[in-house]
């Protein structure tokens, strides 16, 4: 989120945008396509690099009334927002492609609106008006009986569908009863059985026939063109994980909880295993716990201090996974390098210019050199970012954590060796 005065720049910053989208066709004016980009880039991201403003719709539509009022033509913002989207996907700027797409639907749509009021006010219903209203009629009709065809194929094709929507939900009830079926031989030798392996089966099966009753109804849902997911918004540019998380929240996090589920009854069995194993005459377990026992002993404070740090990071992992599942942010927000943070453009005097972000800080009359300057700029930035980001979320996004646990730490050391 951006602080509501940064929000008011950029809605002003955005209203110059459209007056200056409506001087003249970018198409030949590499200059002129630059700024307009440039201001495009600020508006979304700011100086973050992540995408964090949306525009407003009356904000557009304000905007395209006063022009028009002033006898602009008002259909050359759509044709520059085209050239702007073309080029933004040829820089592979998916993120600001897609908020460009979004004010390009959005103008064309008031566009068409103000143009037809304009009609509407601007002449009288004459003979030939009559004939193009019957031409109108006439071909809505012909829609008409294109949707009727419609609807007769997919009729058509309902008896299909019917058998295959019949099949999964067979299949289905078969998985669940089969699923049913090995939880009742395991619960049913639950006093044979020790807890964790029975967590462990449980889980595993749980798991498979819930990502399998899943899968049926995915493929029940492409087969009636219908859509589960949950959210509709475009996520094509984030990573498979971030896609399925956004999309299948359930699937995702039930399988992310179920996975840990499995894994710390896999660790406990195999840690029985270990300390039932015999060393010198005696288990490992026994071993063990006469070490832990006799350090103990010999190093109180060392151990009180080890245990206020081992709760406070459990305490604090319980509260992060809590605020992830409930999508609360409890860390202070940062502002991370982004990647290939330089880029070129033409200016006014067809010279190629290197910006960082929405800074201007090299002029080139050589192509060459100005794509050495811009590869050796962009590999040392990607290469320092990972570092400087890791960095800031180390001490930076949780601060209190970090400082407490650097003093305890700190507190560790000293008992250890500084007496």
């Amino acid at each position: 989120m951006i602080s509501s005065d940064e929000e008011q720049k950029r809605r002003k910053k955005f209203a110059e945008l459209i007056i200056k989208l409506n001087i003249r066709d970018i198409s030949s004016d590499s200059g002129l396509r630059g700024e307009l980009y440039t201001d495009i880039r600020y508006i979304y991201t700011g100086n973050s690099g992540n995408i964090d403003f949306r525009h407003y719709y009356s904000d557009v539509f304000q905007k395209l009334i006063q022009l028009n009022q002033d006898r602009q033509d008002i259909t050359l913002i759509g044709h520059n927002l085209q050239l702007l989207y073309d080029f933004s996907v040829k820089k592979k700027e998916y993120g600001i492609a897609e908020c460009i797409k979004k004010l390009y639907d959005h103008v064309n749509l008031e566009t068409a609106r103000i143009t037809y009021l304009n009609g509407i006010e601007a002449h009288e219903i004459k003979p030939e008006e009559v004939r193009g209203m019957l031409d109108d009629v006439g071909n809505q009709i012909t829609i008409q009986d294109e949707k009727v065809n419609r609807i007769i194929k997919h009729t058509d094709d309902a008896y299909s569908n019917f058998i295959a929507i019949l099949g999964i939900f067979s299949a289905i009830v078969m998985v669940f009863f089969g699923g049913t079926t090995v939880f009742t031989k395991t619960l049913g030798d639950v006093s044979e059985t020790s807890i964790d392996k029975m967590i462990l089966i449980c889980t595993l099966c749980g798991l498979i026939i819930f990502d399998i009753i899943f899968m049926f109804l995915y493929f029940l849902a492409k087969l009636l063109d219908r859509n589960i997911s949950a959210t509709s918004e475009y996520v094509y540019w984030k990573d498979i994980v971030s896609r399925f998380r956004m999309r299948y929240p359930i699937i995702f996090y039930t399988n992310l909880i179920g996975s840990v589920v499995i894994l710390c009854s896999g660790f406990s069995m195999l840690l029985k295993i270990v300390l039932e194993m015999k060393v010198n005459d005696s288990t490992v377990n026994k071993v063990a716990c006469d070490y832990i026992f006799k350090f103990i002993q010999g190093n109180r404070a060392f151990c009180i201090a080890l245990a206020v740090l081992i709760v406070f990071n459990v305490l604090f992992s319980v509260v992060y996974l809590i605020a992830k599942l409930t999508d609360v942010n409890i860390g202070c927000r940062l502002i991370l390098d982004g990647k290939y943070p330089f880029w070129w453009n033409f200016d006014e005097d067809n010279k190629f210019v290197v910006y960082k972000y929405d800074t201007r800080i090299a002029d080139f009359n050589n192509e060459n050199e100005m794509q050495k300057f811009l590869k050796r700029k962009n590999l040392w930035a990607n290469l320092k970012a990972p570092v400087c980001n890791f960095a800031k979320r180390a001490f930076c996004r949780y601060p209190y954590f970090s400082i407490i646990n650097v003093i305890l730490l700190v507190v560790l050391v000293f008992i250890k060796y500084g007496s």
